[in-house]
């Protein structure tokens, strides 16, 4: 089974075993609909219930089943909370799941692959495609100008190469 990271729970909250979210989707109120959810430990993922959730529009506040007093909410401080792809939201066409185009080829107009996809940057307006090179990292905007193609069933992300001379490079 294929599972997608949805979130990170990054503390508890009150007293009564709810644990705050930090989502790694761009619908937060995603989480309202979810019925049950995977943690990851060690090498398997251990299915949970959810009992109850709610939103503040930025983080989601879970209540896991077996998770009834901050002392249990406290212990999965850190834990990652995964779905199976079967029940992923459906995304609408030409949007995609980060984890299905990391490690894709990004490659030029004419085919010439300028390295590949290492991360993908959400600072606000645009998305921002990460990509490893040969030297230093590209910094490319999501944006129709600088981005022609995205094929993730084929790993691959071509690029208009013109817009990319202006572009600016990360040296990590």
């Amino acid at each position: 089974m294929d599972y997608i990271k949805i979130g990170v729970i990054t503390k508890p909250q009150g007293i009564k075993g709810e644990v705050k979210v930090e989502p790694f989707t761009d619908d937060v109120y995603r989480f309202l609909d979810l019925k049950h959810a995977f943690f990851k430990r060690g090498g398997t993922y251990e299915r949970v219930r959810v009992m109850g959730a709610r939103s503040d529009g930025k983080s989601a506040y879970l209540l896991f089943e077996r998770t009834y007093d901050r002392n249990a909410a406290e212990a999965l401080r850190g834990t990652e909370i995964f779905i199976d792809r079967e029940n992923a939201v459906k995304l609408p066409e030409g949007r995609y799941f980060i984890v299905d185009l990391l490690g894709s080829r990004v490659q030029d107009g004419d085919g010439k692959t300028l390295g590949t996809l290492k991360e993908v940057l959400q600072p606000g307006a645009n998305d921002v495609f990460v990509v490893k090179t040969s030297g230093a990292d590209l910094l490319i905007p999501v944006v129709d100008a600088f981005v022609a193609d995205i094929d993730p069933e084929n790993k691959v992300i071509t690029v208009n190469g013109d817009m990319l001379a202006e572009e600016e490079v990360r040296d990590d």
